[in-house]
């Protein structure tokens, strides 16, 4: 890799743009519930006639999941676990009968009678097909929302993959994208306030993981790295997760942990309508009220608004972001609404869903802060005391909107258009109230700090995706695919209050104030191609393509320090409220100047591909080659002085992988994949920026190195009857250049920390996974055991007898961050077709892992082991009507970060909460 560093002028500081939550207003709900009781007006219907039957294969196996529908009309069915289908209210006459699912041929029967006011009975014996890895890509759409279709897939696929299916989604208790990915084999997530937001596979950070929508790649709203929080995803959006953990050439290469693709929902066979509305509330708000503030209250930055090189005065910063009030929280609300159909001779699909969360929560926390003490030694190693202590309780409101629209056109057979847009929007409301208690034993008293803080964060991805493909010959296809993406984040004025009680006769001091403004925005221009020969009847095929990626990021970031105004004595700086408070600015010109966290960045993928396919009796081999050019650079506002003010980075990878799949059996799979991959560092880790902590500086560092990786699958999978399942796998990674903060090896004394490349790790462990069905129970659950080890180099501080502390450098092997070394999920589930009722508990257990690397030696930050229950259940209660309910986090299992001798550093609790609603299904 080369570096070429270029020293610029700081460009114009460009003024941010601000978004404000908009009040859903009272006619639209009214006019949603119109829409939806007009909807039901069909379930009022004098009943008649009745066709109900039984699937299986041609051994008389039950098949569930497939989808028997009368064609041209709305009616249809899926099987149950028992292959039986009931369509109700069919008007009598004749029709023709389909029954499709992927794996088996399509079976179509004509002249069917159905006798009004009767029961007809028809059953069907589908015939296996062999399925290959581009072929359930394009079979039936709306198969793939069934548990079955997930497991076919896991069968057929040329790879290492796992699916989760919207049928498992919609039954399970999960609200959001992450965690729904929580109940993977081999994943785990790092989460804010309770909730998902960033997935870990098998033990890599979430830097070295891939998230795609529909197949491809999305910007992160997050302004330090590339990972998207997929707590910003409605889970009611998706038709399925497929969770690739074994690369194919063709496929984007820098995912070493693995790729989670959201498949959004396609345009169904005929008229779709799942409508749903619920409610909830969080056990913390019976009883605590929960404390608000009007965010529409914002000021602009005082530079985005009179431009560059202001001084900014009081008059410039409002109050309105510290006046609070409590009260009762209003209620949860959730709605979805999904509707699809096809037109003009199903030439034309159409298909719509969007999703309206809004969340309230309450939580409870203790940080607590170490300093060495030098007069505590241990083996001449100085050790660690609490200095200060700090409760802290947290308000927080999450509103979530979610909208997907997806049209596809069929232009002649094997000949077809899509186009999809996708909008997620994720709002952040919230208030902490902290308590800091600086514990000072030489004067036997205690200093107390009271801190207030206001933040409103909004986080967007906007995604337009057209895509075709075109059949050239019956052997010859070709596929492409363009996309614009965005992703942007808004935090306008967040503001920190900072009281000062104890030392003016019991009441408070006004000590400091600070206002930050912060937004970044990342665009991703995208296209692709991919030519595919697979001649019909032959056991070889061949595949190779090529794209080109286009991303741009700007941050921006401006802070400001506000003093109280004591002209008149320190007397009138004691604490009336924010109404009452005066201040001068500290720094009037803000941080904006210096540059050093301001930046506009750029990179530019151009990849290519060839794979080849083989089958042999019944070995399956696929096998290519991917290489791809990389172009990095960035510009920042800091002074020329800086060094790495600017910079290009610029290298090549070449990244072969073999998969072998063996069918032992029918049933039995086992698999080998061989893969080279890689992850490039964030922008931000580039840049030179510096943020200052309590015992050390951060920075950045141009000089980072990507991260390649060697992985090695190999599992074995049996599938008795595609409901149920058994792996078993192992993996191993050999990491090269792995990035993690570390301290600044030139001048350890200087307590300087930054991005640094750690030589060579290695990541090793085995995945289990079962799915038993027994009558109307189902049985689940999955195992992973991971172990990984880096070694990097640490600060020891020492002292010998009573002379000054001196500092030692050791080396250190430890985990990679965000590895457990065990993650387990169980889930046991009652289904009783014939009353409409499910019911389903899980279990989940992320063990402990480590979250924050330290500069010092023994001060790694490890979260204590997590354990989670939580409870689901639908009954219908007619025959398209259910009603739900999600119940979550029973065990209130806190979240706990400790040192590695014990000491607590974190607390937080959160409770339990629940929520209750309706769906309606045509």
């Amino acid at each position: 890799m080369t570096h070429t560093n270029h020293v610029r002028g700081a460009s114009n500081v460009l003024p941010p743009s601000f978004h404000r939550q908009h009040n859903r207003t009272s006619h639209v709900r009214r006019l949603f519930w119109v829409v939806v009781l007009f909807l039901f007006l069909p379930l009022l219907k004098a009943e008649a006639g009745t066709l109900h039957g039984r699937v299986t294969d041609t051994h008389s196996q039950p098949l569930a999941g497939v989808t028997v529908r009368l064609v041209n009309t709305q009616f249809g069915a899926i099987t149950n676990p028992k292959g039986e289908y009931h369509i109700d209210h069919v008007p009598g006459g004749s029709y023709n009968v389909e029954a499709k699912v992927v794996g088996f041929r399509t079976e179509r029967r004509n002249g069917l009678q159905i006798v009004e006011d009767g029961v007809s009975e028809f059953d069907l014996a589908l015939t296996e097909k062999p399925v290959t890895a581009s072929e359930i890509v394009v079979e039936a759409n709306a198969d793939h929302a069934s548990d079955i279709s997930a497991r076919l897939s896991e069968k057929n696929a040329p790879n290492v993959i796992n699916v989760v299916s919207a049928e498992s989604i919609e039954h399970s208790p999960d609200r959001t994208s992450a965690d729904v990915l929580q109940r993977v084999s081999g994943l785990s997530l790092q989460r804010d306030q309770g909730e998902g937001r960033y997935v870990v596979f098998r033990g890599m950070d979430q830097r070295y993981n891939n998230t795609l929508i529909n197949g491809i790649k999305i910007p992160s709203p997050e302004p330090k790295v590339r990972f998207v929080p997929l707590d910003i995803i409605p889970s009611e959006l998706l038709s399925h997760i497929e969770i690739t953990k074994a690369l194919t050439p063709d496929m984007e290469g820098d995912a070493i942990g693995g790729t989670a693709n959201l498949v959004l929902r396609d345009a169904p066979d005929g008229l779709l309508l799942n409508a749903a509305a619920a409610s909830g509330y969080s056990q913390y708000l019976f009883d605590t009220k929960f404390t608000t503030w009007d965010n529409n209250t914002l000021a602009p930055d005082p530079a985005a608004t009179h431009g560059p090189g202001y001084s900014a005065q009081p008059s410039d910063f409002t109050r309105g972001g510290l006046n609070y009030s409590s009260k009762q929280a209003p209620v949860d609300r959730f709605l979805n609404l999904t509707l699809g159909d096809r037109f003009f001779d199903n030439t034309l699909g159409l298909v719509f869903s969007g999703s309206l969360q809004n969340t309230y929560r309450h939580s409870e926390g203790l940080v607590n802060i170490l300093r060495d003490d030098i007069n505590n030694v241990q083996n001449n190693v100085i050790m660690p005391r609490y200095q200060e202590t700090e409760p802290r309780t947290y308000s927080l409101q999450r509103a979530r909107t979610g909208l997907y629209g997806k049209a596809d056109y069929v232009i002649a057979e094997k000949q077809s258009l899509e186009f999809s847009y996708t909008y997620a929007r994720l709002d952040d409301i919230e208030q902490r109230h902290s308590v800091n208690e600086l514990l000072d034993g030489s004067h036997s008293r205690a200093t107390y700090y009271i801190g207030e803080r206001s933040r409103y964060q909004q986080q967007n991805i906007t995604s337009l995706l057209l895509d075709g493909s075109h059949a050239l010959t019956d052997a010859l296809s070709l596929k492409w695919a363009g996309s614009y993406s965005d992703a942007s984040r808004e935090q306008p004025d967040d503001t920190q209050l900072t009281l000062e009680t104890g030392n003016l006769a019991g009441q408070s001091a006004f000590r400091e104030m600070t206002r930050r403004w912060q937004h970044n925005d990342d665009r991703d221009y995208f296209g692709k191609m991919d030519l595919e020969l697979a001649p019909i009847g032959s056991a070889f095929g061949f595949k190779a393509g090529g794209l080109v990626r286009k991303k741009t990021r700007n941050n921006y970031e401006n802070d400001y320090t506000l003093n109280p105004d004591t002209a008149q004595g320190v007397q009138s700086q004691r604490w009336r409220g924010i109404d009452s408070a005066s201040w001068t600015v500290y720094n009037n010109f803000g941080t904006n100047l210096y540059g050093v966290n301001n930046y506009d960045a750029s990179e530019r993928v151009i990849a290519s591909y060839v794979q080849s396919t083989w089958t042999i009796d019944r070995l399956h081999i696929l096998a290519g080659v991917r290489f791809e050019s990389t172009e990095q650079g960035y510009v920042t506002q800091a002074p020329i002085t800086v060094n790495g003010n600017s910079a290009t980075i610029t290298y090549t990878d070449v990244l072969p992988s073999i998969h072998f799949t063996y069918q032992l059996t029918d049933e039995q799979n086992i698999r080998l994949s061989v893969t080279k991959s890689l992850s490039r560092p964030s922008y931000f880790e580039l840049v030179p920026y510096q943020i200052q902590h309590d015992q050390y500086t951060e920075m950045g560092n141009f000089q980072l190195r990507r991260t390649q990786s060697t992985n090695v699958d190999l599992r074995y999978e049996f599938y008795p009857n595609l409901v149920e399942v058994l792996t078993a796998g192992v993996f191993y990674k050999n990491i090269v250049d792995p990035i993690e903060l570390g301290f600044d090896g030139s001048n350890p004394a200087s307590n300087v920390i930054k991005p640094v490349n750690l030589g060579n790790a290695q990541n090793f462990g085995f995945e289990f996974v079962a799915a038993k069905r027994l009558g109307d129970f189902l049985a689940s659950a999955n195992y992973t055991f991971t172990n990984s080890t880096v070694t990097s180099p640490k600060i020891n501080r020492l002292r010998y007898g009573s002379g000054d502390p001196v500092i030692q450098i050791t080396q250190e092997t430890r985990p990679l961050v965000g590895q457990s070394a065990h993650i387990l999920n169980v889930a046991l589930a009652f289904d009783h077709q014939e009353s409409g009722t499910f019911i389903e508990i899980t279990y989940g257990l992320t063990g402990r892992r480590l979250v924050l690397v330290s500069p010092f030696a023994g001060y790694d930050n490890y979260q204590n082991a997590l354990h989670e229950l939580d409870l689901s259940y639908e009954q219908k209660l007619m025959d398209k009507l259910v009603t739900f309910g999600k119940l979550s986090n029973l065990l209130n299992s806190p979240y706990e970060v400790a040192l590695p001798n014990g000491m607590l550093m974190e607390r937080e609790t959160y409770k339990p909460s629940f929520e209750v609603g309706f769906r309606y299904k045509l």
